[in-house]
């Protein structure tokens, strides 16, 4: 079971902007919703923040959908001890 819900996703995605009404996995960031590049790094720092991550440069150039977000940030919580 994922430790990060989409849910989770969508609330610190709406402390910046309106996230539409049904994203999921497959919600593009920038084109279903759209975010110019400063709310994206907000929205990239409040993720980082609640869940203790932190995006290098590589993964931040393959973030694309809402699901790609929540694979990194899974990634990163399975490397990490509980």
């Amino acid at each position: 079971m994922p430790r990060v819900s989409m849910a989770d996703l969508v609330e610190v995605l709406a402390e910046v902007v309106d996230p539409g009404p049904r994203p999921g996995r497959a919600t593009r960031l920038g084109e279903d919703i759209p975010l110019d590049s400063r709310e994206m790094l907000r929205v990239l720092a409040l993720l980082q923040a609640r869940y203790h991550v932190r995006f290098d440069l590589r993964v931040l150039l393959q973030l694309r959908t809402l699901g790609d977000v929540q694979d990194a940030i899974e990634a990163q919580l399975e490397d990490s001890p509980p």
